[in-house]
């Protein structure tokens, strides 16, 4: 991609971009010898600074919240119905996303008050449909009362708790030791294990920001792993392979994920869900705040309906300006066949590679934490849609050779 604001060869040449170069050997967790430009018009991030005695009280506050969806529906539904439910986050992928975890996503998706994986009333009350939807596929019960009753009772919750920590020293300091292997950094009586490739994958992506000094390293990685931990459903962080975005990064010029973490990043560069945690590790915010007029970029969203059809609605405005502005621009999407249709509708859809299930595997999300699979098979097949601007379509042309060799790297 190179620029995202001029049709180039894919290769930045400015020493802005040759900030730094890290030469230690962690190709397999990100390419570091891929940088872009920046245009300041591109994305503008407004976040609250996250610090780690916030973070723990998000976790807390989050796990009663957690604690009265469960009860609430196990009390008062059947057991043949509860038995039906993914009412526990640790549930295989087989059975579905958990119930929480679905409710949880939507209502922080439109919480407005912004407390980090915490939703406000407005997130919890746009929740009861989602709750609804997903009780319904299970049961034919009518649950729209226990749905307005845990609402309720959600709302009073969040309101009782509403006032967090501050920010001084003692909410903020951590300390870090090695102990084989690993890295365990630690705050009062908290702490998270993280492999030392990981940790150092996380500290060349600080420094190359250059937006705080190293001694705030530590409290800053910490606070990004509460909150990706709090967070839970790792299988939203899951990345596709490194053979993969090497491919495509070769032959279609992608240097730029769409929806990704410092975790699990391939680029220096990315755009990811809390920019309050993450920009300090070079994500550029939410993907629905950036705006660039040309370049090239993967997008894995979660697999999510609405967040997928949200995707595509916003891409379809990028390209429609890129045509009008007759500038390069391409994105490779990969998401499950479930949304086959949505994607392909696009009058920017150039082509789709069909990957079968267990015949491919994605990065694993939590790979940072140490005796964890790094890869995990695929239980759906994946679909890889190749959308572009006309020029972008010139630019990088999808050929049934590339099709086949998208198809292999994955």
């Amino acid at each position: 991609m190179g620029s995202y604001y001029s049709d180039d060869d894919g290769r930045c040449s400015s020493d802005v971009c040759k900030k730094r170069s890290f030469e230690h050997p962690l190709s397999e967790l990100w390419d570091s010898t891929v940088s872009i430009e920046l245009d300041e018009n591109a994305q503008v991030i407004n976040a609250i600074e996250s610090f780690p005695g916030l973070e723990i009280w998000a976790r807390n506050s989050m796990r009663k919240l957690h604690s009265l969806l469960e009860t609430a529906f196990v009390e008062k539904l059947p057991r043949s119905v509860c038995e039906k439910l993914p009412l526990k986050s640790a549930v295989t992928l087989r059975n579905g996303d958990a119930l929480w975890e679905h409710w949880h996503f939507h209502s922080i998706s439109h919480s407005s008050n912004y407390f980090g994986i915490l939703p406000d009333s407005v997130g919890v009350e746009f929740g009861k449909e989602t709750l609804a939807t997903e009780i319904s596929k299970v049961s034919s019960v009518d649950v729209s009362q226990l749905v307005d009753e845990f609402t309720s009772r959600a709302c009073s919750l969040i309101k009782a708790n509403i006032k967090p920590p501050d920010s001084t020293l003692k909410n903020r300091y951590v300390k870090m030791i090695l102990s084989g292997k690993t890295r365990v950094l630690s705050f009062k009586k908290y702490s998270h294990s993280i492999q030392s490739s990981h940790f150092l994958k996380l500290r060349d992506l600080f420094l190359n920001t250059g937006i705080e000094d190293e001694k705030r390293l530590n409290e800053r990685i910490f606070t990004l792993l509460q909150r990706y931990d709090s967070l839970g459903g790792h299988g939203f962080q899951a990345a596709i392979s490194i053979e993969a975005f090497d491919y495509l990064r070769d032959h279609f010029g992608v240097n730029f994920e769409c929806f990704a973490s410092p975790l699990n990043c391939r680029f220096s560069r990315f755009c990811s869900a809390f920019p309050d945690t993450d920009i300090y590790f070079g994500s550029l915010g939410s993907f629905f705040d950036f705006h660039p007029v040309s370049g090239s970029y993967e997008a894995n969203p979660p697999f999510v309906e609405s967040v997928t059809l949200k995707m595509m609605q916003h891409i379809n405005n990028l390209l429609s300006k890129s045509d009008s502005n007759s500038t390069c621009m391409s994105f490779i999407v990969v998401v499950p066949s479930k949304f086959r249709d949505l994607i392909s509708a696009s009058k920017f859809h150039r082509g789709i590679v069909i990957l079968e299930h267990r015949n491919h595997s994605y990065k694993a999300g939590a790979q940072h934490k140490k005796k964890l699979k790094s890869t995990v098979k695929s239980t759906c097949d994946t679909d890889i849609h190749v959308v572009q601007s006309h020029r972008g379509a010139l630019q990088w042309p999808l050929t049934k050779e590339k099709m086949d060799e998208i198809s292999a790297s994955f």
